[in-house]
């Protein structure tokens, strides 16, 4: 990321971009394409970063260093308890949760494909290989559970 940074920077003739619009320039081209179209405008290059929130847009999978990310971070809390899965009932009923959620998605990145396996699928919310993430009893489901409120589709405290 520093190095797209620093190459916005220099393109765009800015001193300083927030990282929300360099992980979104990483991770939507649609995005990129349209930075470089008006980079000779200063003032919508300025109004296109000030629309950049936290947040990607749902249909964009995070930047390949923000997944690799997520994802040593995850096994640094695997690591933390041990190593230990959850119980079979516990994943049967997590995967089973994540296939009936309309947030499902093929993996589309390379690295998604590598983490997820042949046959596996990608959680459209936090891109977690969803048969991966549910083995760990570290791991968080980001869906809210529209049946019960307070809670994830996997049944724990909803936390936003």
């Amino acid at each position: 990321m520093a190095m797209l940074s620093a190459a916005l920077k220099r393109i765009l003739d800015l001193p300083d971009i927030a990282d929300t619009v360099v992980e979104r320039a990483a991770a939507d081209p649609l995005f990129l394409n349209r930075m470089m179209a008006v980079r000779d405008d200063a003032s919508a290059v300025r109004s296109m970063m000030a629309t950049v929130t936290g947040a990607l847009p749902k249909w964009t999978a995070p930047a390949t260093c923000v997944a690799i990310r997520h994802l040593s971070s995850a096994i640094a809390r695997w690591a933390a308890v041990g190593f230990r899965p959850v119980d079979v009932p516990t994943l049967e009923a997590r995967v089973a949760a994540c296939r009936r959620c309309p947030h499902l998605a093929e993996p589309g990145q390379i690295l998604q494909k590598a983490v997820a396996g042949r046959g596996g699928k990608m959680c459209g919310l936090c891109s977690c290989a969803v048969e991966k993430k549910a083995f760990l009893p570290t791991e968080r489901c980001p869906a809210p559970d529209p049946e019960r409120p307070g809670l994830n589709r996997w049944g724990d405290p909803h936390v936003v």
